[in-house]
């Protein structure tokens, strides 16, 4: 056994040998391929050895700094900071969460991920889980049972050996099931309204999310926020129902018929974003977000429509 759950080694039985003993080839041959061992379960220096399971970047509620000594090892300190710090921001690698709009699944994978608790931080490698709005508890819902037109929070945990999903109505403190003890949010969902209950079909790729319609399935369509044949003057929108309380971007698309249509994030705003549509012609704009109310203008007394696009999470 190379090393123990710490990560000392310690030579095997028979070791260290002392002036006069006899050369054992069993001893010896033992001990060479007990260290083979132990150094393949190394990470090379040139980068070569993939990651294989959880690893402990650091305990304590933020990043070490090392205790300062000769130039050479300050300047390797601030280095080992400016290179942990943006992983432990970021916390993934090649993030992505796909809902088909035909099941009750979250498909979540990412080459890399950090799950943290309250005083550590793991490096998650190659993780791929599937939590379900069908499910209670591991790789389903921390507590309850759905219910349509709801939003979900999506979870990867860990249990200190196996990395699973989990969906809750909370976005930053879900419950944790039994002998789990780090977690990351990673994306939300949506239910839809119908007694099925399923996510609405997205595809996010980092934290940018976008909803993808196709014929078939809950979402033929962008969601429909605000629909006019009149002309109006900062009409409050209500966001809640199209992007996650966590978003504060947003994406959009306009149709509207020889009309200008636009959107401002309050009402004093009126410069604000605009779009201008002809002949049914679809445009798609992105805005930050002041609040969860928007507030639309149509110039004229023709066919103006506003539907969600999509949004930017802040994981």
């Amino acid at each position: 056994m190379p090393r123990n759950g710490s990560g000392t080694y310690t030579l095997p039985a028979g070791n260290p040998v002392v002036t006069g003993t006899t050369i054992s080839s069993t001893t010896h041959n033992n001990t060479n391929n007990d260290i083979a061992a132990a150094l393949t379960q190394s990470i090379s220096a040139d980068g070569q050895t993939p990651w294989t399971g959880a690893t402990t970047l650091f305990t304590g509620s933020s990043i070490p700094t090392p205790p300062l000594a000769s130039n050479s090892q300050q300047i390797a300190n601030t280095e080992f900071v400016q290179k942990v710090a943006p992983i432990s921001s970021f916390a993934y690698q090649n993030l992505q969460i796909t809902t088909t709009g035909l099941s009750a699944i979250a498909t979540v994978t990412a080459d890399a991920l950090i799950v943290r608790d309250a005083s550590s931080a793991k490096l998650l490698p190659s993780v791929s889980v599937t939590p379900s709005l069908a499910v209670s508890g591991v790789n389903g819902l921390d507590t309850g049972t759905s219910a349509t037109n709801t939003w979900y929070y999506v979870f990867v945990i860990w249990d200190g050996t196996t990395t699973a999903g989990l969906l809750s109505l909370s976005d930053s403190a879900p419950t944790l099931p039994a002998g789990y003890t780090h977690f990351r949010r990673v994306g939300a969902i949506r239910s839809d309204g119908t007694a099925n209950k399923f996510p609405l079909r997205i595809k996010q790729l980092g934290n940018i999310a976008v909803y993808q319609p196709i014929g078939g399935g809950n979402t033929v369509g962008y969601p429909q926020m605000y629909s006019t044949s009149s002309v109006v003057s900062l009409v409050p929108v209500s966001v809640s129902a199209f992007i996650p309380s966590t978003s504060q971007r947003m994406a959009f698309t306009v149709a509207a018929s020889s009309s200008i249509f636009s959107v401002v994030t309050n009402n004093s705003n009126v410069a604000g974003v605009h779009a201008l549509a002809n002949g049914g012609n679809r445009v798609y704009f992105e805005a930050t977000l002041e609040t969860n109310i928007i507030y639309v203008t149509n110039s004229s007394a023709n066919q103006a429509t506003l539907h969600a696009a999509g949004w930017t999470d802040s994981i």
